[in-house]
Formats: structure tokens, sequence, C-alpha cells
């Protein structure tokens, strides 16, 4: 397969990274080092006293985890064995010696992989010349893959192409639970604005009561009354909508580039399940203009019970109380 700028990983073979007194389970990740570093990130989360990520000469390197460091009681510069099963079913065994150790947000992923490089591992599996496992692509949004997806299946039929929500559906759960929750929150927020507007105009309107009635007294018809009140709460709607939006931006904007760190008050929960406690709020103007639209909805909806109740007011006895 040729190697264009993706993710290739010619093989996983899952065995155990082990010391003398302690062992592990992990999946390897026989890598490229140049071309996995366009489109991976772990080589970003080493920090700069825990070593490379696979880029310097040492022979038979290896990077891995703060956990499996943890787990295996080593550190950096320590030898490791990592053995595992060749493609005729021989156990094979090869010493490594550590060079890098990363940390990433994703608590799972960072207990059962390691890296190493291809040249350093692929004579000992057995696997035909060129051999390649898997081959990541790296796309610039989600709407990308979703069209790209398609194609690629299409383009390679004999070969299985998943797309993020495939190769993590826990991620992809979450993500979706995570969409759900924010459809409930918006809806009790929209509902406790419907029951404010109704309370503000229905006041409006019981205040008014003698002006409503010299209008209708006039001659001013019910249709043009009704109008009146709907525009009212309209305008109202909107405006609170404008002011609430630009407070919000003004509020995310300064934790765009900075974040905002949950951890004070989740701690590292968010790591079980592949997220960082770091969140970073972005700014979506779909979302914004499609909030602003419920909103207005809402104030429409729930107008129409005060301005209902100004049409049932008699002129006459509105007249009577001035």
């Amino acid at each position: 397969m040729p190697r264009l700028h993706e993710n290739s990983v010619p093989f996983e073979p899952h065995g155990h990274a082990c010391l003398t007194h302690n062992a592990v389970g992990v999946t390897a990740k026989a890598v490229w080092e140049e071309e996995e570093m366009l489109v991976t990130t772990v080589w970003k989360h080493i920090p700069d006293t825990m070593g490379v990520y696979l880029t310097d000469d040492a022979r038979n390197a290896i990077v891995i985890s703060q956990k499996i460091a943890d787990k295996l009681k080593v550190r950096l510069r320590s030898k490791i064995v990592f053995t595992f099963q060749d493609a005729y079913g021989d156990m094979q065994s090869i010493a490594f010696r550590i060079g890098g150790i990363y940390k990433t947000s994703d608590g799972m992923f960072d207990e059962g992989n390691v890296f190493m490089r291809y040249d350093d591992v692929f004579d000992y599996t057995g696997l035909p010349s060129g051999a390649v496992h898997e081959a990541g692509i790296l796309l610039p949004d989600l709407e990308t893959c979703k069209i790209i997806t398609p194609l690629l299946k299409n383009m390679f039929p004999g070969l299985d192409v998943q797309d993020w929500a495939e190769l993590n559906p826990a991620l992809a759960l979450s993500m979706s639970y995570t969409d759900f929750m924010a459809v409930i929150i918006l809806g009790i927020f929209l509902f406790a604005l419907s029951f404010g507007i109704i309370n503000t105009m229905l006041m409006a309107v019981l205040e008014r009561t003698r002006e409503l009635g010299m209008l209708g007294a006039i001659g001013m018809s019910k249709r043009k009354i009704f109008s009146m009140i709907m525009l009212e709460t309209i305008f109202l709607t909107l405006l609170g909508s404008v002011v609430g939006i630009i407070l919000g931006v003004a509020t995310i904007l300064p934790t765009i580039e900075s974040g905002i760190d949950l951890t004070p008050f989740m701690g590292d929960q968010f790591e079980d399940f592949g997220f960082s406690s770091m969140v970073y709020p972005v700014l979506n103007s779909a979302m914004l203009i499609q909030t602003m639209v419920l909103v207005i909805l809402a104030g429409i909806l729930s107008a129409i019970y005060p301005a209902r109740k100004a049409l049932k007011l008699k002129p006459l006895e509105a007249i009577r109380e001035m």
C-alpha cells in the first residue's frame, strides 16, 4: 500500500509488555513515525521531560503511556520485553527501551496502547513483505467524514472501511447522549421562558384595560388589537434574544483559547470516558440562529393567551372604570 499522508499501521500485535515482576496486556501500534505524526496527536502529549516520539536514533524504542508505566513500575529509558504471537502461532519476544511516555485525556486509550517502529518489529511477525493492517485518514471535520466514508467504501469494496463512530461506538453514543440532553435542557428553558412571557404580557394587558377599552370604543378592530399584542411580544422576545446572545458570546469568547477547566468540579472523571477535563467552547452560528428562532416561536405561542384575554375586554365596561 502506498504511504500517503495517512496513519499507516502495518499491524497491531496484541501481546504483553512486561518486566520480570509485572506484565500488562497491550495493543502495539507498529508505525512509520513521520506519517503517524501527520494524523495523530499522541506525540504532542509527551512532556519535554518524558522523552520523544520515536524520532531519535535509538533502536527498538517504544512509547508507552503514563498509566502503563505506573503499572509496570518503569520510567524513561527502562527496558521492557514485548511478547506476542506471530502469524505462524509461535511466540516472539522483543526487548524494547522506553523512549517516550505520553498521557492523553483518554484514559481507556492510555491503558492499552503502545507505539513502536515498523522496521523494529516487522521481521518477527511472519507477515508477507509490505503487509499493512490499517490506514487512518485525517479529515477536517465530521461533515466531510460523512461524505468521504461512503466514497471510500465504494472504491475499496474488499476492505473494511469504518468511520470514527464505528471505530469508537462508545464516543459516538456519548455524543448522541450529549445532543439529546442539550435538546432536553433547551426545552426546559423554553418552557420556563413561555411562562415568563405569559406572565409579562398578561400583566401588560391587565394594566392597560382602560387603554385597550378606549381603542375598542373608538373603532379599533379586535384583529388589530390582537396583532398589536402579538407584535409587542415579538419585539420584546427579539430584543431579549439579541441581548442574551451578545452577553453569552461575550462570556464565551475569552474561554475559546484558554478553555474551561472542570477539574475542580469533576476531577479526572472525564478521562475515564475519553474526554479531557479542559473544555474549549465553540461558537456555532447555526445553533445561535436556531435558538433565536425557537425563542421567538415560543414567544409567539405564549402571547396567544394574553392577546385573547385582551379581545374579551368590553369597551363600555373598560371606559366606566376610568
